[in-house]
């Protein structure tokens, strides 16, 4: 089971998956917004809550608002502020401990709609 995070501004939303991409639970709930422990324990608890319904766990993949400096492992530029500077990659591996992906969410909305979107049959996509 692969297990997908959209930390939205307004929104957090999980999804659990096979690997060719049947859903197979999708959950969503408020941004707790302002207060990044809040999202981290929000994230938590969606990730907890999908794998004791399933009753099994997997690998995370998180699409935040914003980037990651690849040096420092901090939030950079996003929306939602209250995650700029914050150590979000080390603390979201030490609320979910297991291996992570973390992309900027609208890097990973056009990777999901050229994979298996509206653009799987064109050879180039992108998105805005």
């Amino acid at each position: 089971m692969l297990i997908g995070v959209d930390w939205g501004g307004t929104k957090i939303e999980i999804v659990a998956m096979e690997a060719d991409g049947t859903e197979l639970l999708r959950e969503r709930e408020l941004t707790p917004r302002g207060d990044y422990e809040g999202c981290l324990r929000m994230v938590q608890e969606l990730v907890e809550r999908i794998e004791v319904t399933m009753g099994r766990s997997g690998p995370v993949g998180i699409g935040i608002p914003g980037s990651i400096d690849p040096i420092s492992g901090r939030g950079k530029g996003g929306s939602s502020t209250w995650i700029n500077g914050m150590p979000i990659v080390e603390d979201l591996h030490r609320v979910l401990r297991r291996p992570l992906r973390i992309q900027n969410d609208a890097d990973c909305f056009a990777a999901s709609e050229a994979r298996d979107g509206a653009g799987k049959e064109y050879r180039v996509v992108f998105g805005v």
